[in-house]
């Protein structure tokens, strides 16, 4: 998996204080990180399925590490509201009730739209030319159908976006209700005819910041943001969060 090299944020902001974006790192060295990160790679992209079961003694295989470091792993997944953990039943993909699936993305605008408005333009050249770098990796990773580097790109293109606010926390915290929404994601992710949509919108957005134009720039923002949601309220409409059904599943079940 590559990682992308970034120009010193100190270039962005005075103090570096942008740089903090590395305290939110896509890859990091531990196992615990690496199969959280894998997990939620999994999740987004539609392989593992609401209610699905996580087997501890399976996952330890996959991963090749102790169960220690797996149960420490779902725990912190369990804390991002990814999975639910029960009693005599283990781990299981969480399913995101439709209301809450608004409310989620509700607060996400929200935030969204502080970050944006607190960007100061002209954005600096150095930040322009991270976006435009990690949108090429992106846009090589479609074509390559790497979804698993696409959905890396994604998030860091996401993330230095929110960054230009020069509100490290606010960044993190919209960054951490994007982990939340990772199964919500997972449907409009497994649409090939909405690939060249969300690459079109991401030129888009870059297009937005160079020409500071804000007003634009949220409102094609929240296109992109939305369209997630309303894959996913197509598939699990309101009646599907009655919870008639909320038993965690294994995949032989669901097969």
């Amino acid at each position: 998996m590559k990682k992308i090299t970034l120009i010193s944020a100190s270039s962005e902001e005075p103090g570096g204080r942008v740089a903090s974006l590395e305290s939110m790192p896509l890859e990091a060295p531990s196992d615990e990180a690496r199969i959280i990160r894998t997990l939620e790679n999994d999740i987004e992209l539609g392989l593992l399925h609401p209610r699905e079961r996580l087997i501890e003694e399976q996952l330890a295989k996959r991963f090749n590490a102790g169960r220690h470091v797996i149960r420490a792993a779902l725990r912190a997944l369990e804390k991002s509201e990814l999975l639910d953990i029960r009693p005599n039943y283990g781990a299981a993909v969480k399913f995101v009730a439709p209301e809450v699936a608004r409310e989620l993305y509700d607060v996400r605008l929200i935030l969204e739209r502080a970050a944006f408005s607190a960007i100061r333009f002209p954005v600096p050249d150095a930040a322009l030319a991270n976006l435009k770098k990690i949108q090429t990796l992106h846009e090589q990773a479609y074509r390559k159908s790497d979804l698993r580097e696409v959905a890396r790109c994604n998030i860091e293109f996401h993330n230095r976006i929110y960054l230009l606010s020069g509100n490290v926390e606010l960044a993190r915290t919209i960054s951490d209700v994007m982990k939340k929404t990772c199964g919500i994601r997972a449907i409009a992710f497994r649409r090939p005819d909405w690939r060249s949509v969300i690459i079109k919108e991401h030129r888009e957005l870059i297009d937005c910041l160079e020409q500071e134009d804000l007003a634009r720039l949220r409102k094609v923002h929240k296109r992109h943001t939305n369209r997630g949601l309303k894959a996913y309220l197509s598939v699990h409409p309101v009646s599907d969060s009655s919870g008639a059904d909320d038993a965690p599943r294994s995949r032989d079940a669901m097969a």
